[in-house]
């Protein structure tokens, strides 16, 4: 009488899934030639209601009153920073 298949495996073969078939290989992330997403960060609630509230004031995107705000501190710093090498 013929042992069942899983009877007639190593036990190294059982132990270890995955080992019989090849690895899959995991798809990358297409060139989209779009700008990446960005995170902020860990923002309170309360901040991030601040910024929902004003970005709808000046009816923007959450994203456009985010970017438009750190640009121009951005900036600014940077303006700050040179007048002060001078």
């Amino acid at each position: 009488m013929a042992l069942p298949y899983a009877f007639s495996t190593p036990v190294s073969v059982l132990t270890r899934p995955g080992h019989i078939m090849a690895k899959k290989k995991r798809v990358g992330r297409p060139a989209t030639g779009k700008t990446p997403v960005r995170q902020l960060g860990r923002v309170s609630d309360e901040d991030w209601q601040l910024i929902c509230d004003a970005a709808e004031q000046l009816e923007q995107s959450r994203t456009e009153f985010m970017v438009d705000t750190l640009l121009r501190r951005a900036k600014r710093v940077i303006r700050e920073a040179d007048q002060g090498s001078e």
